[in-house]
C-alpha cells in the first residue's frame, strides 16, 4: 500500500509504502501453486522506490521479517571525494555512533533489506 501526503500537510511530498512480507521460512514462496513462489518483494519495493522518489521522499514501514543482526545499516566511507566533490554539510559517518542491535541474527531479507537501503 502507498499513501501519498501532498506537500500542502509536510514541506515536499512524501509516500509511505506500507509493506508485510511473510517470513523467508514460509510455504507460500515454496508452493509452485502459490502466488508468491519465487515473488521477488524487494525487487518490487525497490521499482517503486525509484518511480516514485523522482516525485517526493519515500518512508517504507511495515513487517518486512528483515533482520539485519549487527550488520552496518548505513554506508561505509568509501573515500569518493578523492573522485567528486562531496557538498558540504554532510554528517562525517565514522562521528555516528554504532548500531548495536538487540538481535544478533541476520537473515536473507535483512541483507536484501540492506542492500535496497
Amino acid at each position: 500500500m502507498i499513501i501519498k501526503l501532498i506537500k500542502k500537510i509536510v514541506d515536499s511530498d512524501l509516500y509511505l509504502i506500507h509493506c508485510y512480507i511473510p517470513p523467508e521460512d514460509s510455504r507460500l514462496y515454496k508452493d509452485v501453486n502459490s502466488p508468491l513462489y519465487d515473488y521477488a518483494f524487494f525487487y518490487c519495493i525497490l521499482n517503486e522506490i525509484n518511480q516514485i522518489s523522482i516525485s517526493g521522499d519515500v518512508i517504507i514501514t511495515g513487517d518486512l521479517h528483515a533482520r539485519t543482526g549487527q550488520r552496518s545499516d548505513l554506508v561505509e566511507d568509501l573515500n569518493v571525494q578523492r573522485y567528486v566533490d562531496l557538498p558540504t554539510g554532510d554528517i562525517d559517518v565514522s562521528s555516528l555512533p554504532t548500531r548495536y542491535s538487540q538481535d544478533n541474527r541476520s537473515n536473507v531479507f535483512g541483507n536484501k533489506l540492506l542492500t535496497l537501503c
